[in-house]
């Protein structure tokens, strides 16, 4: 859970820095509290000083950085934590992020928004669901129920959607609904289904 203590550990160096407020770990750096976990290269842990338990507020890790929780994991380059709003910020290129109904990836950012159950992928974002249907565009977001499952996702810019049967379906933007298992599409919207082509 998120009220445990957050531990911070390293292979090769763990420097305090009481005047800046953070921990440096290097070296197959970690850090983990209840059931989550982020590991990288090195990483710098915050805290506010003015709290006398130096409560961890953020975590900034470097060079093949990962974190997983009970149900989510992900990938990239850079990974900016925020403990304050449950927040991580990853950076690709390639960034990856994957949970209980499939994967997704992004050439720039992935933004998971833990306390509000979104997940924003920017740039050449692609998602791949569990059921075999592929989604792709510029910019993909993804909204999550209680239970951490996709209940919609929107798309934007240059959207193309591959059912597991193989129809294709592009257009500018998409709106998907999981609950109706509907979609809206809006924008040069063409359906491919097979030899059948539907354009609008």
């Amino acid at each position: 859970s998120y009220a445990d203590d957050l531990v911070v550990n390293a292979e090769d160096s763990l420097e305090w820095n009481q005047k800046e407020a953070f921990y440096h770990a290097t070296g197959n750096a970690e850090a983990f509290q209840g059931k989550q976990e982020i590991r990288a290269e090195s990483l710098k842990a915050f805290y506010d000083p003015q709290n006398t338990e130096r409560t961890i507020t953020r975590i900034i890790a470097n060079g093949n950085v990962s974190f997983a929780d009970e149900n989510h994991e992900g990938r990239g380059r850079k990974l900016d934590y925020s403990a304050i709003d449950l927040t991580y910020l990853l950076n690709g290129p390639s960034a990856v992020i994957s949970g209980p109904d499939g994967s997704g990836t992004a050439e720039q950012t992935i933004i998971f928004k833990r306390a509000v159950q979104m997940v924003e992928l920017k740039k050449n974002a692609k998602i791949q669901l569990n059921d075999g249907r592929h989604l792709s565009g510029q910019e993909i977001i993804i909204y999550l129920d209680d239970a951490e499952n996709i209940s919609r996702i929107t798309a934007s810019g240059n959207v193309t959607i591959i059912q597991a049967n193989g129809s294709t379906v592009t257009a500018d933007e998409a709106d998907y609904n999981r609950a109706d298992d509907s979609a809206l599409l809006t924008g040069n919207v063409m359906v491919k289904d097979g030899e059948t082509e539907l354009a609008a």
